[in-house]
């Protein structure tokens, strides 16, 4: 953003913002639909999980922003970034913990997944995410599909994490 002064009325000066143009041309729009995504597949992950966080099993349906949508395997493993498997519903307190305890965290994990879908998992994140365009909304689609049928699910009465 580009701030520049300007004279106004009567000779004051007026602060006036443009935005620069980008040179990667459509990087903002990437960057967008990247959040967009990013933020269905966290809402598929806490609906799934009946808005309750997986370790301390409190529920935050009525505090939604107190329930973050946590990575086992870190984004930066961009691979699995998406994977449902590498999802689980936290709550902040907990999710902080497990974050400064990595070793309690994989026994954790472990435990939830079981040891053959954690080995699984790991073998997943191995190599690098790329999508094309057509990729992104394909999974866009399944994704908004998914947390369709989840809240459906719901309000036939199901409680509980979802299996999906």
């Amino acid at each position: 953003m580009v701030r520049t002064l300007r004279a106004g009325p009567g000779g004051d000066l007026l602060r006036e913002d443009r935005s620069r143009p980008t040179t990667g041309g459509n990087v903002a729009k990437k960057r967008l639909k990247a959040a967009y995504l990013a933020n269905l597949v966290s809402q598929v992950v806490r609906e799934r999980d009946d808005w309750t966080c997986q370790k301390c099993h409190r529920s935050f349906r009525h505090d939604p922003g107190a329930l973050d949508a946590s990575h086992h395997i870190p984004r930066t493993k961009g691979i699995v970034k998406y994977d449902l498997a590498n999802l689980v519903a936290l709550c902040r307190a907990c999710h902080g913990w497990l974050d400064t305890h990595p070793l309690h965290h994989i026994d954790w994990i472990k435990g939830l997944l079981g040891e053959d879908e954690y080995e699984a998992l790991k073998a997943r994140s191995v190599g690098l995410l790329k999508m094309t365009a057509q990729d992104t909304r394909d999974l866009a689609e399944y994704m908004r599909d998914t947390l369709r049928i989840l809240k459906a699910r719901r309000a036939d009465g199901q409680l509980g994490r979802l299996d999906i």
